[in-house]
């Protein structure tokens, strides 16, 4: 027998019973909406009056207190509701980011949470704006308005005459459910009533959809008796029809809740904490690492992520990274990273002894310089040429730390083996591709290994300690947003090694990431030690008039300021660094955002630091950058290596293919 031929979704009978529902809801709220902002426009239109009505100011303005608690609850609370049905309606691929619909879901939730909960916004409603109900001014005037439309059934035609009646019983609903807190409060029971506000507001937002429903069916139903184009006529069909779904859907919904408020002593129910628990035994949440665990932290990634406005943010295990810079040295940081949790101090130090042990033997081994320099040789840039390091043959180092986490008692897994040989390498080979010499004296410290590799003028423990810190601000990769660790996620997944996917990820370092230090440094270094504050604005004024009225190191992508930097400036006063170019970082900050509103980010703040150390080659506002950014290259290439976005079949490619708009790239 054949199999009948496919139909549409909207064909099927519970697809439609979500569409209406769907639109029951969304109609109802921006109805809801609608009467708050007519009740605030009458109000200014009333005071802009010659003679001031004095009585229909107050009512407008106490339905507007009445409207606003309301509409931001139960109007989030709906928008929930809608985006979970859209879901369903899409079926399982509603429940991916293949559609729009998930985003949304997830998106609209923080309506109900912030800028007060929705438990708050009813404690306003009942407890504030209705006075828990004694002889409330606000609902005598919701009950005018709605009176006054209620008692004008002119014109409407049968089918919606049954409407108004339910609608009466609504609000009567509403009005009892009131009196009977009211009753409770007064009886010493406030405690027990709070378990019902939300109730209450749902009752009045669902009431207050269904009289903007109806009106709209009312007007719907006069136009249908014109004459309407098809088009035309389908439109108020569909308001019509959407009053009669909700009357006879959702507006039931009143009529249970003032049920249970009639019966809130038997409704209400206390629970302690210890009467929550199940019988199953908690199982404890292992922590996040490099090598297992849960995946769930940040948005397709579990190591770092960013919050944006109101609360601007990087993140790196679920701790902000302004409370480790200056705070955990870099062997801390990098641990933290890959594993998920922060080092024992042995477990810190033992790392650091590692790094330093690496960066020694590199430095006594000029075969592993040769590579690097004939490519610098050739004309390729500083990152490309010490990239061309971590292409080498690696294995005797490999072998060197084997043993060294062995005998310190470290992980002994192989991508912590080479991913220690990455961080460890990248300021020899930086410093290779420069054409220095491999430094002399042996270093105690990661940092300073750093700090001598960038011909520093001084090393001492406040500059080893000021690198350290800057290591830290950098070392993280935040997500999906940044190419040096969007690359080595990429590479990875195609089957190459760790540290070529670290190579990988040192070519996405360019002039407008990464590189912009660079920039910033080269600018700083043509303003004169001698230059007045004046001066200096006037070099920013340069800078700015320039056509692409551009100066690197200042903006974010993503934040309106870059979180790091007031932090750093912070660390650096209070430990007593600074110099000449510090000075003139603080007249460039304010000078900027006095003319462009635009704040420091972390290039501009490693620029000026770097030469206050007597760093004097420019191009090591790169070479720091990737030092500290290479932990987070190595994190994200071994996290995304387990689930490659090259390893999908044909039918997954091209489904992913299809979401992709024309011509977006």
């Amino acid at each position: 027998m054949p199999a009948p031929p496919p139909v549409a979704i909207i064909e099927h009978a519970d697809v439609q019973r979500m569409l209406l529902e769907m639109k029951a809801r969304v109609e109802g709220c921006r109805g809801l909406l609608g009467k708050l902002t007519g009740a605030s426009t009458q109000a200014f239109a009333l005071e802009a009056e010659p003679v001031l009505d004095e009585a229909q100011v107050e009512k407008y303005r106490k339905l507007v207190l009445l409207f606003t608690p309301v509409c931001k609850a139960f109007v989030s609370d709906q928008a929930w509701k809608i985006c979970e049905l859209a879901i369903q309606v899409h079926g399982g691929i509603g429940y991916t980011d293949a559609y729009p619909v998930e985003q949304n879901a997830r998106d609209v939730k923080i309506l109900s949470i912030w800028e007060g909960t929705n438990y708050i916004q009813s404690q306003d409603l009942v407890r504030d704006k209705l006075g828990f109900g004694r002889n409330s001014r606000l609902i005598k005037f919701l009950r005018e308005e709605l009176d006054a439309f209620l008692n004008n059934t002119t014109g409407v035609g049968s089918e919606l005459h049954d409407q108004f009646p339910a609608l009466e019983n609504a609000m009567v609903a509403v009005e009892q459910a009131l009196t009977r807190i009211n009753e409770h409060v007064r009886e010493g029971r406030t405690h027990e009533t709070s378990q019902f506000y939300t109730r209450f507001l749902e009752m009045l937002g669902l009431t207050a959809s269904a009289w903007v429903l109806l009106e709209s069916a009312c007007l719907a139903e006069r136009q249908l008796r014109e004459p309407l184009s098809a088009e035309e006529a389908a439109f108020y069909r569909g308001k019509v029809k959407t009053a009669h779904y909700f009357f006879a859907n959702i507006l039931p919904t009143v009529t249970q809740h003032a049920h249970t408020i009639e019966n809130l002593l038997v409704a209400h129910c206390g629970i302690a904490l210890d009467e929550l628990v199940q019988a199953e035994p908690l199982i404890p949440t292992p922590p996040h690492s490099l090598f297992g665990g849960s995946r769930t932290l940040y948005r397709g990634t579990n190591i770092d992520g960013a919050t944006i406005e109101p609360n601007e943010g990087l993140w790196v295990r679920g701790r902000n990274l302004n409370d480790l810079i200056g705070i955990v040295d870099f062997p801390t940081a990098l641990w933290l990273a890959w594993f998920g949790s922060l080092p024992t101090p042995a477990e810190s130090q033992a790392v650091d002894a590692l790094l330093v042990r690496i960066a020694s033997h590199l430095s006594a081994e000029p075969a592993y310089r040769r590579g690097i320099e004939a490519v610098a040789d050739s004309g390729a840039g500083i990152v490309q040429a010490a990239a061309c390091g971590l292409l080498g043959d690696l294995a005797a180092l490999e072998h060197i730390v084997l043993i060294e986490a062995t005998v310190r008692d470290l992980p002994t897994h192989q991508d912590f083996i080479e991913g220690l040989v990455s961080v460890a390498s990248t300021p020899h080979f930086l410093q290779t591709a420069l054409g220095y010499s491999a430094p002399g004296a042996a270093s105690t410290h990661h940092a300073e290994v750093v700090l001598t590799a960038m011909g520093a003028t001084d090393i001492d423990p406040l500059a080893i300690r000021v690198v350290d810190a800057l290591l830290v601000a950098w070392h993280a990769g935040f997500g999906y947003i940044t190419p040096t660790v969007l690359v080595p996620r990429t590479a990875i997944g195609t089957g190459v090694t760790l540290a070529q996917a670290v190579a990988a990820g040192f070519m996405a370092s360019g002039p407008n990431h990464v590189g912009a230090a660079e920039e910033a440094m080269t600018w700083l270094k043509t303003i004169s030690a001698q230059a007045s504050p004046a001066d200096i604005r006037q070099a920013v004024d340069l800078a700015l008039d320039q056509p692409g009225n551009l100066l690197f190191g200042f903006g974010h992508p993503l934040f309106v300021q870059d979180p790091r930097p007031p932090h750093i400036r912070a660390l650096f006063s209070q430990w007593g660094f600074g110099g000449r170019y510090l000075e003139i970082y603080d007249v460039v900050c304010a000078h900027v955002l006095e003319r462009k509103g635009l704040r420091p980010n972390i290039d501009f703040i490693t620029a000026a630091a770097l030469l206050d150390l007597g760093v004097t080659q420019a191009r090591w506002g790169v070479g720091l950058g990737l030092c500290g950014r290479v932990a987070a290259m190595v994190a994200h290439a071994i996290e995304r290596r387990d689930r490659p976005a090259f390893g999908v079949n044909s039918k997954a490619a091209r489904k992913l293919l299809a979401t992709v708009p024309v011509g977006w790239l």
